[in-house]
């Protein structure tokens, strides 16, 4: 960790943070929800993406950050990217650049080092592919290391996994949680229920993805909820979230066969349409810190999760919801089944949830915390690498790449 010394340079600490995506998934909730709260006074803030902006992510940062696109060009590993985004880095200077999860990280890291950053730092904060890394991402990762003053995960198990596939001190590593509140919604239950044709007094389940991936596993959750179904016949799912490679099947799936599933779309604000709901399930082969399960909690909800990643620091056993294996099968069922029968032990979970998320993942924290080492970093006097030997490491990861 770094230690401060005489704080910030003079004027505000210029932080770049650098995404694959400017699109609707949970890093750039994450990224947005940050960028809304840090002090403009002690920040200039640009976030670059690897791709144009999608859905309406330059305003949700409100005017806090200026939004750029440097988007690849093919297919492939581009080493002209890398040069393209040291040009724009360059002519930003930034003091701290915060690149986010693998698939921006060579681009990053090394545009990073090549534009002259004072400090750059790598954070995980959840991957696509549950898998362990290949050897020959993991040569990589551990050629890229020594060009990063730093890194962060969103929780201890992927903070073990830096330290494990980087190479790297586990003092290298901070953990910074994912913090969300939950605000008043100014729109009633009925009238929530009203928009996506909820019956008023159904047993409402809710799942909630940036994005459809198949990692979520919703198909396989529709076909669970398709089984305990018959036995609860005021129950209703409701999926919340941009369709992508599952939308065919999850749309055949909403019409006449399946009257009780509800497709809510991509929704800027996921917390305000929560309280119409009564439980919360996150089907997922792997999580870091979701979004999803957070917002649930912090709403009040009981929430059913795959025990994977870092969903077992979020949701306690029995206390705010259960933790269910990561394949799907009987144990799905028969979760669904007990929490739909036993509507007050899910009330019950829901209020210790609550609780659990103002105590521990409070937005306040989660940018207390990085304001802390973001400053500490624009303080710090990190060593300076030559031009020769970043292209050299550069060469040499595109070819391990």
């Amino acid at each position: 960790m770094f230690t401060r010394t005489d704080g910030a340079r003079g004027g505000r600490i210029r932080l770049c943070q650098i995404t694959a995506t400017l699109a609707g998934g949970g890093l750039e909730e994450r990224v947005a929800r940050l960028t809304r709260a840090l002090d403009p006074s002690r920040f200039d803030v640009t976030w670059v993406g690897l791709a144009p902006p999608e859905n309406d992510l330059p305003s949700r940062v409100e005017g806090r950050a200026n939004i750029v696109s440097v988007p690849r060009r093919g297919r492939g590993v581009e080493m002209q990217l890398i040069l393209r985004l040291a040009t724009h880095l360059a002519r930003l200077r930034p003091d701290v650049v915060h690149v986010h999860n693998w698939s921006a990280s060579l681009y990053g890291i090394m545009a990073a080092r090549l534009a002259g950053a004072k400090v750059v730092l790598y954070g995980e904060g959840g991957r696509d592919d549950p898998g362990l890394p290949s050897p020959r991402r993991r040569a990589l990762m551990r050629a890229l290391a020594p060009y990063v003053d730093h890194f962060t995960a969103v929780c201890d198990f992927l903070g073990r996994e830096l330290h494990r596939d980087w190479h790297v001190p586990a003092s290298h590593v901070t953990t910074l949680r994912t913090g969300v509140d939950a605000a008043p919604t100014p729109i009633s239950r009925e009238a929530l229920r009203q928009r996506f044709q909820l019956p008023p007094d159904a047993r409402v389940v809710v799942a909630s993805a940036g994005r459809f991936r198949a990692v979520k596993q919703l198909d396989a959750l529709v076909a669970s909820f398709a089984r305990v179904q018959p036995s609860f016949p005021d129950a209703t799912l409701l999926l919340l979230g941009d369709p992508l490679q599952t939308g065919a099947a999850l749309e055949a799936a909403a019409g006449s066969a399946h009257p009780w599933l509800r497709l809510g779309g991509h929704q800027t604000h996921v917390a305000d349409l929560l309280p119409a709901c009564d439980l919360a399930v996150n089907s997922s082969r792997f999580e870091g810190a979701s979004n999803g399960v957070l917002e649930s909690m912090a709403a009040g909800l009981g929430v059913l999760a795959t025990a994977v990643g870092g969903t077992p620091e979020l949701v306690t056993d029995d206390v705010t919801g259960r933790l269910l294996p990561p394949t799907p099968g009987p144990a799905w069922d028969e979760a669904l089944a007990a929490a739909l029968a036993d509507p007050e032990r899910t009330r019950r979970w829901g209020q210790a949830g609550q609780a659990r998320a103002r105590s521990l993942f409070s937005t306040a924290q989660m940018v207390s915390a990085y304001t802390n080492l973001y400053e500490a970093s624009a303080a710090w006097s990190p060593p300076v690498f030559s031009t020769r030997a970043m292209l050299g490491c550069a060469r040499g990861a595109l070819a391990l790449a």
